[in-house]
């Protein structure tokens, strides 16, 4: 982070400057490097976890910029339907409070199981919304 922070806030907030929503993906564990990410400029970013603690992310940078991600493409691949669903319900509990959070996949799903993504949608559904 020593290395490019600096001059990467300075492109974040010129994007911010000009209307744009930055659109950050971190790519493998982030734990460690949660606390700079609440320097972004509150409001203006969405940042896209493939790796991480989701708790420690709402509670550090959720209510910053917008949190996306974290559902393990691997889970979907391997794992039973069960699991996906208590795993989908986890995220939702830990990151729907509040606001600020878009689900998505920390990767690729184009080799999931069938049921698994069926699954995914389903606890979406049941979990997801307001009541």
């Amino acid at each position: 982070m020593i290395f490019y922070w600096k001059p990467f806030k300075k492109i974040i907030n010129a994007l911010v400057d000009m209307d744009v929503t930055p659109y950050l993906y971190t790519e493998g564990k982030y734990n460690t490097r949660l606390e700079q990410l609440r320097d972004l400029p509150k409001g203006k970013c969405m940042i896209h976890f493939e790796t991480v603690d989701m708790k420690k992310a709402k509670e550090i940078v959720g209510g910053n910029s917008c949190i996306v991600g974290n559902l393990s493409a691997y889970l979907l691949e391997m794992g039973t339907p069960e699991q996906v669903t208590e795993e989908v319900k986890k995220l939702l509990d830990i990151c729907m409070p509040g606001g600020g959070y878009i689900f998505d996949c920390n990767g690729s799903i184009d080799i999931a199981k069938e049921e698994n993504i069926d699954a995914m949608y389903n606890a979406l559904l049941k979990y997801g919304s307001y009541k």
